[in-house]
């Protein structure tokens, strides 16, 4: 699931709300030109 930055938190609210065991932001899209999928950890 993708939102804006502005929206993490409001979003990770409500999953919780009902119950979701687990909710978290794990990674953020930026602009590469290379077309490549770098993962850090």
């Amino acid at each position: 699931m993708a939102v804006p930055p502005e929206r993490v938190d409001r979003l990770l609210q409500a999953l919780r709300r009902p119950g979701v065991p687990i909710a978290a932001r794990i990674g953020e899209v930026v602009e590469d030109p290379s077309g490549r999928i770098r993962v850090e950890a």
